[in-house]
């Protein structure tokens, strides 16, 4: 939960995540930035981002 999180660690959370990603695979979209910026000004959860992502992807494909 982002109450048992600092903004600092957030950050590095999102940070790590990134450098991983770009491993396998193109950058993010600027959406899922955005959605990342949220939950390091503590405004989303990374649950609600993944669930928001998945729907986006189901929409999108489904």
């Amino acid at each position: 939960m982002t109450s048992e999180t600092t903004r600092a660690q957030r950050e590095q959370i999102i940070k790590d995540a990134y450098s991983l990603c770009r491993l396998d695979s193109a950058a993010p979209s600027d959406e899922v930035m955005q959605l990342a910026g949220q939950y390091i000004e503590g405004r989303l959860e990374l649950e609600e981002i993944a669930e928001m992502i998945i729907r986006g992807y189901k929409q999108k494909y489904a």
